[in-house]
């Protein structure tokens, strides 16, 4: 088992990030597709869009692949079981879920079929087929997290599937994965709730608030337009290192309150306490977005220079 061919895809569920694996394996040459997807009117959509639909699993899997689960997670165990006997013998089954217990109730359900967690870091704040692009996850990380025992041939077809849609995949432990997303992916969604929240309360008395939103602010509060469905998942199933992260987080934020509130020192201004750590946020920051210095800047200060990278 070497990559993977074309016309050898199902996915289940077809929303954004489905979707946006349908469409991207097509424009890459990888169709036709197969998506299996509960919802009538999302399939006609997938449909016209060029993927071969299915109201549940069948037949047609006897000749993929690999089956991509991209399900809501609490639908994974079921449409898993109704898979498992139409799939061949050498399948790889994968998923796109952002915390990797969920393999905890996934794999009893694959049952001999070969199943290898994964989960692309790309997403966007809008849900559905109808925000599916091609592009989604063009240059993004993609974890392949295997499981004990898993064989090496399998983690190389998820891989290959990742680099198919212009992905680049890391090879984790799940749980290292699970912790580390908890402070990239999970807790950025947190705060981003937490900001929105209290401008929404601060604008029931100060209705010129919504008036005076820059680029800083809708940039920082961009995941709070995310379904509540996406944060439900984020607390369900990765509380623990969500937890930690967001107590880490209160502490930083804790000693950036402390420094507003003391005075001056010698005439020096409070700020310049952080400097450092300012400096160091920011090198970190162009680190791994990939924006070069020159497009740096506050609200109404932006360089001319790059384009920003929008990550989810």
């Amino acid at each position: 088992m070497n990559g993977i061919d074309p016309g050898s895809v199902a996915v289940a569920g077809l929303g954004l990030i489905g979707g946006s694996l349908a469409l991207a394996l097509t424009a890459a040459g990888y169709g036709p597709v197969h998506g299996v997807e509960i919802d009538a009117g999302t399939r006609a959509a997938a449909a016209q869009a060029g993927v071969q639909v299915h109201a549940a699993p069948g037949a047609f899997l006897a000749g993929c692949r690999v089956l991509v689960l991209a399900c809501p997670p609490e639908q994974a165990p079921g449409v898993l079981t109704a898979a498992r006997s139409y799939l061949a013998p050498d399948a790889v089954v994968t998923d796109v879920y952002s915390v990797k217990s969920t393999a905890g109730f996934v794999a009893p359900a694959a049952g001999g079929v070969c199943y290898v967690p994964s989960h692309p870091m790309a997403g966007a704040e809008r849900s559905g087929f109808g925000a599916a692009r091609p592009d989604l996850f063009t240059g993004r990380p993609w974890a392949v997290t295997p499981l004990p025992g898993t064989p090496a041939d399998a983690v190389d077809v998820v891989e290959s599937l990742a680099r198919a849609v212009g992905a680049r995949p890391l090879v984790l432990d799940p749980e290292v994965h699970d912790r580390l997303v908890a402070y990239t992916s999970h807790l950025p969604y947190l705060v981003a709730m937490s900001l929105a929240g209290v401008a929404a309360k601060e604008s029931a008395t100060q209705p010129h608030l919504p008036s005076l939103v820059g680029p800083g602010f809708l940039d920082t509060a961009r995941l709070a337009a995310s379904p509540p469905e996406l944060g439900q998942q984020f607390f369900r199933y990765n509380r623990q290192f969500l937890l930690e992260a967001a107590r880490a987080f209160l502490k930083e934020f804790a000693t950036w309150v402390e420094v507003l509130a003391r005075p001056g020192r010698n005439e020096e201004p409070p700020e310049a306490a952080m400097i450092g750590v300012m400096h160091m946020a920011r090198e970190f920051r162009l680190a791994v977005g990939g924006q070069s210095p020159e497009r740096s800047g506050s609200d109404g200060q932006r360089g001319s220079q790059g384009k920003g990278e929008r990550t989810p």
